[in-house]
């Protein structure tokens, strides 16, 4: 089942049609229509929000969050308003 989204991405990936595996939190902002302010609520209050992955040990390592792991969390958040 394809997502009801895809983020764009370049062109190599386009032409195989591959999702991303990763999203930065830009990427998890304009996926969910979300401001970086609103996720960061999120990481904090949500307990069911999707965790973030660390890329390395320094302080300043890029946090990645799980493409299949976000769309979850959506489909879980829409499940429980109807």
């Amino acid at each position: 089942m394809m997502p009801p989204f895809a983020l764009k991405s370049d062109c190599f990936e386009r032409s195989l049609n591959l999702l991303p595996v990763r999203l930065t939190k830009k990427e998890v902002c304009a996926l969910l229509r979300l401001s970086l302010n609103e996720l960061r609520m999120y990481t904090i209050e949500d307990k069911e929000f999707p965790k973030a992955i660390k890329n390395g040990t320094t302080k300043q390592s890029s946090v990645y969050y799980d493409y299949n792991e976000i769309l979850q969390w959506h489909q879980i958040q829409l499940s429980k308003r109807e």
